[in-house]
């Protein structure tokens, strides 16, 4: 690790070992969402996790943030175990790990102006006020590729994918150092997917930022993916280097995944 508990380039940023978590079922059945789940991702890395609605994905990304507490197994974070934070400390670190959600519409807040919803979690922390924060407001407005113009506008001003910006530009706003993006382009166009997908590559090679991006396409994993993880019923049962995985995956399920995307399946187009 390098100074401060930040993991060094290439270092283990986040480490999932026995990852368990279950929720309750009809009768006296529990459902196991995931199922002794490992899992690495280095510092500056953009790792995918690929799967079906209800794979556990996005149980595996609320478990990461601290926002679900696993069964068994652990979570550690640039060195540090979550489960044996206090609540103060994993205040402290869930600054460093932000999210990314997948509707643009949803989940920002139709009531609060552009400038209001980024500048939230400098509020919240303490991190700067008054003008110190529309300074840094309109710098990360336009560092997401928005005119800092329009941060008195509502969310109902902007297109889907603008407001993708506005929620990257709000995730950014405390310094985090791993984005968890579930599914965020699914509900954009193809072409507006792409510019969302560029400016994640660029926020990871400009600013060293890790990013765990969830999604069930892998044709979009392989636009922005170093590795690929696929989850199947709780569980990883593949992963590698993304060209690797995806020009001979080796587990069924992957190559039935990858015969559903047409960009990717079949011989006629290989990845």
């Amino acid at each position: 690790m390098s100074a401060g508990g930040t993991a060094a380039p290439g270092a283990a940023l986040l480490e999932l070992r026995g990852l368990v978590k279950r929720f309750p079922g009809r009768g006296r059945s529990a459902v196991s969402a995931l199922r002794g789940v490992d899992l690495d991702l280095a510092a500056g890395e953009i790792l995918g996790i690929a799967g079906e609605s209800g794979c556990g994905k996005t149980t595996l990304a609320r478990c990461i943030l601290g926002l679900e507490r696993p069964d068994a197994g652990s979570v550690r974070f640039a060195g540090q175990d979550l489960a044996a934070l206090d609540r103060r400390a994993l205040r402290r670190l869930r600054r460093r790990l932000q999210m990314v959600f997948q509707d643009p519409y949803s989940s920002l807040n139709p009531r609060l102006s552009a400038a209001a919803i980024v500048g939230e979690g400098l509020a919240v922390h303490g991190l700067a006020r008054g003008a110190e924060r529309a300074r840094r407001v309109a710098a990360l407005l336009e560092r997401v590729g928005l005119d800092p113009g329009t941060a008195d506008r509502r969310p109902r001003e902007f297109s889907g994918g603008q407001r993708q910006r506005i929620g990257i530009a709000r995730a950014l706003a405390c310094g985090p150092e791993l984005l968890v993006a579930d599914e965020p382009v699914s509900a954009l166009d193809v072409s507006v997917q792409a510019q969302i997908l560029a400016l994640l590559e660029d926020l990871r090679r400009r600013e060293g930022l890790s990013v765990l991006i969830i999604s069930h396409d892998l044709a979009v994993l392989r636009q922005l993916c170093d590795r690929i993880a696929v989850m199947r019923q709780g569980e990883f049962v593949e992963s590698g280097p993304t060209a690797a995985l995806l020009a001979a995956p080796r587990h069924a399920y992957t190559q039935a995944l990858l015969a559903a995307v047409p960009r990717l399946g079949g011989a006629a187009n290989p990845a």
